[in-house]
């Protein structure tokens, strides 16, 4: 009768329900992974698009760090993630296990009711084996449907990253002004002067540059070095800062413990961090060094 198709569509009733208790935080969680992955990705193409102002700003360890930060935000939702599909998975075998046994409790139940006493014992091993296929089947079906929450957790995760970037992309403002903002670093301390003493270096392709090349720039003292494109003066900055190995010759320069005190290097391509505009002024220092600002943040907020 329609006792068994009931109780077949009320148990998958109350496991569709509970599915949607685990896939309600998937979706939630799936779109943050989704994010962080993005964010993520972006930073690595900043890494290797400002490779030189990062490296002439001595922002390794910044970079390194906020790296380091996201990822640890990736694989802090995937755990959540694989936690939860862990659970859906089992709630989806064990409906899926005892859907089998529903059926077959659904068959006993008139059998030993009196129900099909009257007739004959072929019949009635021909009736109980449809109802069992009838009930199987019907179960199977609804078990597929509860084995989708997964995938359905994920696709509904992805939708709302998408739809949160349409969203985006029709909000731009073409018009929008953007401001670059020049940010200078040290990292050296010594000899308050530097000195190029017949250094001679070559591009990464090969090309001589410079052979021979001497001078010195003391401190309080303007230098102008002039040339056409490709001579090598950005060069010499980058020789400076280390960035490109020298052939011959020695460089003198202040080391590092007159950080931010004595020696700026000023990149060519001004470089804006991915971050708050705290990170954008205090780059390259990290969080940890951060807080050794002390309480500024409080005394910008009262004199905004």
């Amino acid at each position: 009768g329609y006792l068994g198709p009931l109780l077949i569509y009320a148990y998958f009733f109350v496991g569709i329900v509970a599915s949607r208790f685990f896939i309600a935080p998937l979706v939630k969680l799936v779109f943050m992974k989704e994010f962080h992955e993005g964010n993520f990705r972006f930073l690595h193409v900043r890494v290797r698009q400002f490779a030189e102002p990062i490296a002439l700003s001595w922002g390794e360890r910044a970079e390194h760090y906020h790296l380091d930060s996201f990822f640890n935000n990736i694989l802090r939702y995937q755990r959540q993630i694989v936690d939860r599909e862990l659970a859906l998975e089992a709630l989806t075998e064990t409906f899926s296990y005892f859907g089998s046994i529903l059926s077959y409790l659904i068959i006993a139940v008139p059998v030993f009711a009196g129900d099909y006493d009257g007739i004959e014992k072929d019949k009635l091993s021909g009736i109980i084996s449809m109802n069992a296929f009838l009930s199987l089947y019907l179960i199977y079906l609804f078990t597929r449907v509860v084995e989708q929450g997964t995938k359905i957790s994920d696709l509904a995760g992805y939708t709302a990253r998408i739809g949160q970037l349409l969203e985006v992309l029709e909000s731009i403002n073409d018009n929008i002004d953007n401001v670059d903002i020049n940010y200078t670093f040290d990292d050296h301390h010594g000899e308050l002067s530097i000195e190029f003493d017949h250094v001679s270096f070559t591009s990464p392709s090969g090309t001589q540059l410079l052979s021979g090349f001497k001078f010195i720039i003391e401190q309080n003292k303007n230098v102008i070095i002039m040339g056409p494109n490709g001579s090598g003066k950005t060069s010499i900055l980058r020789i400076m800062c280390g960035l490109w190995p020298k052939t011959n010759g020695q460089i003198i320069r202040p080391t590092s413990n007159y950080r931010q005190k004595v020696l700026l290097y000023l990149p060519q391509t001004p470089y804006l961090v991915f971050g708050s505009l705290r990170d954008q002024i205090t780059y390259p220092m990290i969080n940890d060094e951060n807080r050794k600002l002390g309480n500024y943040n409080n005394y910008v907020k009262k004199n905004s």
